[in-house]
């Protein structure tokens, strides 16, 4: 079996000229014949990316393919600069090809603070795939499990045969922000993830876990986004996401008032539209 190992790469968000948030990802290496990288971090990532492959022993123009497991900041931000230097194939769901290639596009409909620090620039998508393909990394077959909710296009790459998975941002981390685009397709996909039986979890947002761990993680999680439902259909008059409706859906998932941000916004508006029966 091909190794898989973690980078976990810190990084932060300028919320205010004076105020940055500390925050970290978690990419993955998949090493065989050759390498494959799964996610690239934020701008700049590729110098620890490729002192982590130099460290393994291996070569960065060993990478020959960069699977992103969706297109926000934190996981295209140094696919550019990855890509000059590798020449390696990217490969993303169809779904997210737009905001990959064009970032411009993401940065007005989905509005991050300090985006600009955070990606590089644009880079092509080689490969659009869907739900059910495969990835071959060498012997290792990885299925591509289509998990929409944190974005439309994300995706979990899956191997039956060591029942490994590499979730991505598609199980959200109870304790922290919750961030989705979608709130019932994010708990579909979290039942869809409870089914495939893994025995090994992989996130962006976590460290790894096995057995009842994983089960419980994915329970925590689809109550986190059950809280934040009541939450919202108890403190909402209308479609408007205002401070004080972010302040309540804070307070009642115990996170601190500083947690109030349009990450929150976007994901307490994709409740909205479920309790208002507005479509997107």
């Amino acid at each position: 079996m091909p190794a898989i190992r973690s980078i976990t790469l810190p990084f932060k968000v300028p919320v205010s000229p004076t105020v940055a948030v500390d925050r970290f990802v978690n990419i993955f290496v998949i090493e065989s014949e050759k390498l494959a990288l799964v996610d690239a971090g934020v701008k700049g990532s590729e110098k620890a990316i490729f002192q982590k492959v130099r460290a393994m022993g291996r070569r960065p123009n060993e990478i020959d393919k960069l699977i992103l497991t969706h297109s926000h900041p934190d996981h295209i931000g140094a696919a550019a600069e990855i890509v000059a230097a590798t020449g390696c194939e990217v490969i993303a769901h169809r779904a997210e090809r737009a905001w990959i290639e064009d970032p411009a596009v993401q940065k007005a409909e989905r509005p991050v603070p300090g985006f600009d620090t955070l990606v590089s620039g644009p880079v092509r998508v080689d490969r659009a795939v869907t739900d059910g393909d495969e990835v071959d990394v060498a012997s290792f077959g990885l299925k591509v499990v289509h998990t929409p909710g944190h974005s439309a296009g994300s995706i979990t790459l899956w191997s039956p045969s060591e029942r490994v998975a590499i979730t991505g941002d598609a199980v959200p981390a109870p304790g922290d922000l919750p961030i989705y685009d979608d709130a019932f397709e994010t708990l579909g996909s979290l039942r869809r993830l409870r089914s495939l039986g893994m025995e090994v979890m992989l996130s962006a947002w976590a460290d790894p876990l096995e057995g009842h761990a994983i089960n419980k993680r994915l329970d925590d999680a689809s109550q986190l986004v059950q809280t934040v439902h009541r939450s919202v259909v108890r403190n909402s008059t209308g479609m408007e996401v205002t401070p004080e409706l972010l302040q309540k859906v804070a307070r009642d998932i115990g996170l601190p008032p500083q947690a109030v941000n349009p990450m929150l916004a976007r994901t307490v508006q994709s409740h909205l539209r479920y309790k208002y029966n507005v479509s997107r």
